[in-house]
């Protein structure tokens, strides 16, 4: 009995030092990042004028570099990135967990976004950002079936 709750503990020190690690990593990559030139990026996401009031806009340049923000509800958003030409995604918000707790009141009304719209490679939106400030705002089409 004593090995096993040992060998546990040993195993949650492992983990919970891993995490650590990988906490102080991200931060030191975060601040690394900061230090490059900055654009911020505002606008919002409509589908058929209609603004979408959840989910994520993403924006990926050919380096790689990703940057997110979560739509508000009047289909705003507002995120800070490098420079540089960026393929655009807009994704839903995830599904809610079925085991979670009900929320008191109604739940909030989810939009259908076209399937093209949530791959960066299918939308066929594009946001050449600029360093200072930038502002794309993106009418989504519910009739679109990518490029």
């Amino acid at each position: 009995m004593t090995a096993n709750f040992r060998f546990r503990e040993k195993h949650f020190r492992r983990q919970w030092g891993s995490l650590a690690w990988l906490i102080g990593l991200a931060a030191l990559v975060g601040c690394n990042i900061g230090a490059s030139p900055s654009a911020s990026v505002d606008g919002a996401v409509t589908l058929n004028g209609k603004p979408i009031p959840d989910g994520s806009i993403v924006l990926v340049n050919d380096q790689g570099s990703i940057a997110t923000a979560a739509l508000q509800p009047d289909g705003s958003y507002s995120l800070k990135c490098p420079p540089g030409k960026y393929l655009v995604a807009v994704t839903p918000p995830p599904e809610p967990d079925p085991l979670a707790p009900k929320n008191v009141g109604p739940a909030p009304k989810r939009i259908d976004i076209p399937r093209s719209y949530l791959d960066v490679g299918t939308s066929g939106l594009i946001a050449e950002v600029k360093e200072g400030g930038n502002s794309f705002d993106f009418d989504l089409d519910s009739k679109f079936k990518g490029r």
